[in-house]
């Protein structure tokens, strides 16, 4: 259960970066690219934190 976590929290800080962009008023696909950029990023600090560079 817990190797879900960090990838769960990943995916809820895009969702919120996606529709915090939305509600400002960008466009939903620039919106959801950068919801994604987001994830990839969180995922890419978990990452490296649990190989320990």
């Amino acid at each position: 259960m817990r190797k879900f976590v960090k990838p769960l929290i990943a995916v809820l800080a895009g969702m919120a970066m996606s529709l915090g962009l939305q509600a400002v008023g960008v466009e939903p696909l620039y919106a959801k690219l950068a919801g994604l950029a987001v994830v990839a990023v969180v995922i890419t600090v978990f990452w490296r934190r649990s190989a320990g560079i």
